[in-house]
């Protein structure tokens, strides 16, 4: 019983102390004369005043790219593999047989192509048939790219040239 008597004592105590009005405590500061204020400098400014600019497009957009070499192999078979990015993130172009779309993300020099979807056409000539599906197999797995006037070149990770591209 005298322990619940101490026990009830101690909360009491706790209680009240934490329901005690706060006492505000007031530093005072000093007030300068609007005379003793430093005045604002202004100083004028040598930038241009830039206003803001619409994407800018990479040097292989919106051009119709069509395959020259894959995989250190030179394309002769015709109509060559064509391809066009835009500046929507997307690709679109012809496979050896197959239309195909699909997305990149990136921009200048390195991208990722993926979610490649394409028609599902049979070529009549087999070895038509494993180019474009090495040339697919291909364009997935590029990371860098590099734009001239007339020759687009696509690298894989290690920088090693996978497919060559030139105006259309």
């Amino acid at each position: 019983m005298k322990h619940l008597i101490v026990l009830f004592g101690i909360l009491g105590f706790f209680v009240a102390c934490s329901n005690a009005p706060a006492t505000p405590t007031v530093v005072p500061t000093a007030v300068l004369p609007t005379a003793m204020l430093p005045s604002p400098t202004i100083v004028p400014t040598t930038e241009p005043v830039t206003t803001p600019q619409p994407a800018i497009m990479t040097p292989y957009e919106d051009i119709e790219w069509q395959l020259t070499q894959l995989n250190g192999k030179l394309i002769t078979q015709t109509p060559p593999p064509t391809i066009k990015f835009t500046n929507m993130m997307s690709i679109a172009g012809e496979g050896f047989c197959n239309s195909y779309s699909g997305n990149y993300t990136g921009g200048m020099a390195s991208i990722l192509i993926g979610n490649i979807a394409a028609t599902k056409k049979a070529c009549a000539d087999q070895t038509l048939m494993s180019l474009e599906s090495e040339y697919f197999d291909t364009i997935v797995t590029v990371m860098y790219v590099m734009a001239t006037d007339d020759t687009l070149t696509l690298f894989s990770a290690n920088e090693t040239v996978l497919a060559i591209f030139t105006k259309k």
